[in-house]
């Protein structure tokens, strides 16, 4: 019998460095990732030596881990233009990566301002826990 992909909700999100770089990544819980990348606690290198200064911008996926994975490194490939692009229009992703890469993908565009707010909102020891303020919302309330 062949294994079933389960699906979940990931995140996909860009960082902008303080450099003016961007860094992109995927994680099951964006708060608690966003403030170890903050705290330079991430175990990335990249945002060790470029200090994050805000989430550029951020999407929902609904779907298994493998396919957060391609939508990552489609973003990653694409050039500064591109990814200029997708901050400032970001509900182009999901036609755009849906093309490149052969998929349906159930994907949501987030507001990252707010995902920011109640990311620096939590309290060091929620964090730590890993407690998730967007856990069980909606994929559109955001």
């Amino acid at each position: 019998m062949p294994k079933r992909s389960r699906t979940a909700c990931y995140w996909i999100y860009m960082l902008q460095c303080d450099d003016g770089s961007y860094y992109t990544g995927y994680t099951k819980n964006v708060a608690r990732r966003y403030r170890q990348h903050v705290d330079g606690s991430s175990g990335v290198r990249y945002t060790r030596t470029r200090r994050p200064v805000r989430i550029a911008q951020c999407w929902r996926l609904f779907s298994s881990v493998g396919t957060a994975l391609k939508v990552e490194s489609y973003i990653k490939r694409q050039s500064r233009p591109a990814k200029d692009r997708l901050v400032e229009w970001p509900d182009r992703l999901r036609p755009m990566a849906s093309s490149a890469l052969g998929l349906r993908l159930r994907l949501y565009t987030t507001n990252p301002v707010v995902v920011e707010d109640r990311a620096r909102s939590l309290a060091p020891e929620a964090i730590k826990r890993g407690d998730d303020p967007f856990a069980g919302s909606p994929p559109g309330n955001l």
